[in-house]
């Protein structure tokens, strides 16, 4: 023990640093522990730091000008209060922190905002193939809250010549967060606008082991996204998270939930809900799920519709067919419930436009096999066809609204093994369960209908009627 002590004690030319004696020894062993315990120990609870680009915090103290100083200064657990300005700087949230803006407490789309602190990029590539162009806010650890502030794509010091609804974006990725298995990410009442590929991004990189049910994406607003890939808000690569009460507008793709695999053990029964997605060529997309186990995503109260955008930048191609909400790629037995959504196509204005396909609901991709792929209760409107199925799996239709479309149902002869159509009731408030025409091109196989508790159609209860495949249309 005096060996290893005066090792610890000595200098490096080995003499002693301090004489010790039996009395001595005591006091160096409590001034070493004393030492030990100024250094090493937790602070005893967390710390608010404040910014303001001015330098002046109200009076509260430690006072940073950037967001970042403020960051980089911040212990796990601590948060930090922005006030308003303009913040022309690129974060890396790089530890579990609270960011809250002067917003923090205030939806964007039901709420009157006061003064925003807005965070526009230092750099401009909107539309980098690589995916290589900037990013507003960055998260690269779990545990992250970013609360209250607007993100803004387009830096007006900066060219790139890329115009959408006259604003010149500059970042190609608003929000983007990854690198651990939970992400716990809260992100919730900001603004993202003007933004080239992907406005709000979680990503897991299909990390292995179990999901917590603690990350979301709420009542944000989001605009102005039209860039190839052109998504408004997308989780992806086994990132269970809830996303709901968003407002999307002027976007290519509103909302995607893509590629969910079995390298996850356990995961939550996460949910798309309450959104309000205004976009000109995919509504909500649930896209490559495959191999995991229940619960799986749930779709509903979402309100859908398209909107045709008369001017893009010469770098992005004008769409020609728009699908509402697309399910696509469901492997194995995964499940995913889509459910009293209202689906509105806007059909005159989008073949108007060049638009060819206008689907509300869709089902499609040859892979796509599971037994439980379930639309319930939905409202669908305004299209070229109201549901259109091109898999061998065999999707399941309850107590639907189709109504208003120049087709009904379509099922193309890639629906190898048809499709289920239920009218069971009890109906929602307002659905009176009617489909206009339904089609089946040769070669589909077998569609069901069960006419059980409807009370639009006039069958017998409990009655089920099967179509042969010569059968061109249906009216019911």
């Amino acid at each position: 023990m005096k060996t290893k002590l005066r090792q610890l004690l000595s200098r490096p030319d080995g003499n002693l640093l301090i004489n010790v004696s039996r009395f001595g020894l005591l006091s160096a062993l409590c001034l070493a522990v004393t030492l030990a315990a100024l250094t090493f120990s937790p602070r005893a609870s967390a710390a608010s730091l404040h910014v303001n680009p001015d330098g002046v915090c109200g009076g509260n103290s430690p006072c940073f000008t950037t967001i970042q100083a403020a960051i980089n200064a911040a212990a796990p657990g601590d948060t930090i209060n922005v006030a308003a300005g303009t913040y022309a700087e690129q974060i890396n949230v790089n530890k579990a922190l609270t960011l809250l803006g002067p917003n923090a407490n205030i939806n964007p789309n039901t709420g009157t905002r006061v003064a925003e602190a807005v965070i526009i990029p230092t750099a401009s590539d909107p539309l980098n193939p690589s995916f290589a162009g900037p990013i507003v806010v960055s998260f690269t650890a779990s545990g992250v809250t970013f609360r209250g502030f607007t993100v803004d794509g387009d830096n007006p010091a900066l060219t790139s010549g890329v115009i959408f609804n006259g604003s010149d974006v500059d970042s190609e990725f608003g929000i983007y967060g990854d690198g651990s298995a939970n992400l716990d990410a809260v992100i919730e009442n900001n603004v993202v606008k003007n933004v080239g590929e992907i406005a709000v991004w979680l990503n897991t990189f299909g990390i292995g082991g179990a999901r917590n049910a603690n990350s979301r994406m709420n009542a944000n607003k989001v605009d102005n996204v039209l860039g190839a890939f052109g998504q408004a808000l997308r989780i992806s690569d086994d990132a269970w998270a809830d996303v709901t009460n968003n407002v999307v507008t002027r976007s290519r793709v509103g909302i995607v939930i893509e590629n969910f695999s079995g390298n996850v053990t356990t995961h939550p029964a996460s949910v798309i809900a309450d959104n309000n997605v205004t976009a000109f060529r995919i509504g909500i997309r649930h896209n490559l799920h495959y191999v995991y186990g229940a619960p799986g995503f749930t779709i509903t109260r979402n309100n859908v519709q398209s909107y045709v955008q008369s001017v893009l930048p010469p770098q992005v191609t004008q769409a020609t067919a728009y699908q509402g909400i697309r399910v696509e790629s469901i492997q194995q037995t995964v499940a995913v419930t889509v459910s009293d959504n209202e689906v509105d196509g806007n059909r005159a204005a989008l073949q108007g436009a060049g638009y060819t396909r206008v689907e509300g609901l869709n089902v499609t991709n040859s892979s796509a096999t599971s037994p439980n792929i379930l639309f319930r209760g939905n409202f669908v409107t305004d299209n070229i066809r109201g549901v259109f199925h091109d898999t061998p799996a065999v999707p399941t239709f309850t107590c639907n609204n189709v109504k208003g479309n120049l087709t009904g149902i379509l099922a193309s002869s890639a629906a190898t093994s048809g499709l289920l159509f239920k009218a069971g009731g009890p109906w929602p408030p307002g659905f009176d369960g009617n489909v206009d025409a339904l089609t089946i091109n040769h070669g589909v196989g077998l569609i069901k209908y069960d006419f059980d508790n409807a009370p639009a159609i006039n069958r017998v209860p409990g009655a089920m009627m099967t179509l042969p495949v010569d059968a061109s249309q249906f009216d019911m």
